[in-house]
């Protein structure tokens, strides 16, 4: 799940003003201490900026799916085994 600035800065406020300490505010909200830390890192560096979304990246490294027909099985995606057919399968 993806949070918002406001929302982040939210967190880490309630987190500063706890009573029972940070590992247990963490649990209670169901927010891993690593993730808090970054954020809280961040905040600290950088400021509110420090907390908006950074856009998702486009992983650029795949490569688009073939035409159709060009696996050994006519379909999509990976083709069957080399030495399987459609009706010799397991």
């Amino acid at each position: 799940m993806r949070f918002t600035q406001a929302e982040k800065y939210e967190i880490i406020r309630l987190v500063e003003t706890s009573e029972i300490g940070v590992n247990r505010t963490l649990k209670e909200i169901g927010l891993h201490k690593s993730t808090f830390h970054n954020w809280y890192t961040k905040y600290r560096e950088e400021g509110m900026d420090g907390l908006a979304p950074k856009p998702m990246a486009r992983n650029t490294l795949l490569e688009p799916y073939p035409e159709r027909g060009t696996c050994r099985d006519g379909r999509y995606g990976i083709g069957l085994p080399r030495g399987i057919t459609k009706g010799n399968r397991l």
